[in-house]
């Protein structure tokens, strides 16, 4: 049976992720196309997606994605590393009342992006790296202003065991400035009969 079977069901990706020959990275055409299906299913891009937050993050892109050595291990082969790079733009939607990025929706998009470069890990190393948050330490550098261009990049920390974790810093495009990190904490869905049981009742 094909661990990732699951991941290729999902729907071809619509707009702004239908053009996987445009992600920039080092993995194949067939893996880039793979992973916008991915980010775009969990953004819920489907017709009429009543999904949370959906209006507001649909316009996340993914634009690079990569899987290299471990720098703690170079030469080895034994330990990967995958890097994900997603862009959105701040919008009317997204905003609290001082007119900036909601600490909300930008929490919902990271968990995507976080998630992102574990997938990435998982299909490199032939495994579905779906899970389920455990926990999410994120910091706020500085506002992001309507009209924003953020730059996403997520890279994975460890995967395997019951826990993964990923981080990810949030950039303005145009400068440079860091505006948003984030280290996120996932309990995979097959670590365990029990873990399972109890994934299913949230």
């Amino acid at each position: 049976m094909d661990p990732l079977a699951r991941l290729r069901a999902f729907p071809p990706a619509p707009a702004p992720n239908d053009r996987p020959e445009e992600i920039l990275g080092n993995v194949s055409l067939d893996e880039k196309k793979l992973h916008a299906n991915i980010l775009a299913y969990h953004v819920a891009h489907a017709h009429n997606s009543k999904v949370f937050a959906n209006d507001a993050i649909q316009g996340l892109k993914l634009v690079e994605v990569n899987v290299r050595e471990h720098p703690q291990n170079p030469g080895t082969g034994k330990m990967l590393e995958a890097e994900t790079v997603c862009e959105i733009k701040v919008e009317d939607g997204m905003l609290n009342v001082h007119g900036s990025l909601a600490g909300g929706c930008a929490a919902h998009f990271l968990d995507i992006c976080t998630f992102s470069s574990l997938f990435a890990l998982g299909v490199a190393q032939g495994n579905d790296a779906s899970g389920v948050s455990q926990s999410m330490n994120l910091v706020w550098h500085a506002p992001a202003l309507r009209g924003t261009e953020l730059r996403i990049v997520s890279t994975s920390m460890t995967m395997g065991g019951r826990l993964s974790a990923s981080r990810a810093e949030a950039y303005d495009k145009k400068n440079g400035r860091l505006l948003i990190s984030v280290v996120h904490t996932m309990a995979g869905l097959k670590a365990s009969p029990r873990t399972r049981q109890s994934d299913a009742k949230l």
